[in-house]
């Protein structure tokens, strides 16, 4: 698998890994920056410590919603069978 990357696209994640602070975020730009490169998915598996279908992933998202979806926190939690007064938390002192 292999990602095109244009030349500003390329310069923009270059940038952004130099500068970010969330480890989830810098590794998912390194992976496409890999890509681009022409690792292979084997390689960036045992550089980046992820698995095949996070290295996929991360491509296919890239494809498709491009840096600000590769990017964008999408994740919901889910509370569970918390009541209000859970949710809330402990009173403060």
């Amino acid at each position: 698998m292999q990602i095109q990357l244009t030349d500003n696209d390329r310069q923009l994640l270059r940038q952004l890994q130099k500068t970010e602070s969330a480890k989830r975020d810098y590794i998912k730009i390194t992976t496409i920056l890999l890509l681009d490169q022409g690792y292979s998915v084997d390689t960036i598996e045992q550089i980046l410590g992820i698995d095949h279908t996070t290295a996929y992933r991360y491509a296919q998202t890239y494809r498709t919603e491009t840096i600000s979806g590769l990017l964008g926190d999408a994740y919901v939690g889910w509370w569970g069978r918390m009541d209000s007064q859970q949710l809330i938390g402990p009173p403060m002192r």
